[in-house]
């Protein structure tokens, strides 16, 4: 495995988490809803961008 697949992948659980938290904040919700909300879009059962390598970010936290 490469590292940029990694930090592709980690660069998107941080630019959705980001985002899902500002939307959440703008609409008046609690961010988890805008973290969870993120965290189904770049799920692999999704169309769209999708984290890759799901176990090495199940293994980095």
């Amino acid at each position: 495995m490469s590292a940029p697949f990694i930090f592709q992948d980690l660069f998107y659980v941080w630019l959705v988490g980001l985002i899902g938290g500002l939307v959440a904040y703008v609409t008046k919700q609690p961010l988890l809803l805008g973290y969870m909300l993120g965290g189904i879009l770049i799920s692999p059962f999704t169309p769209g961008p999708a984290v890759q390598h799901l176990e090495t970010i199940q293994l980095s936290y």
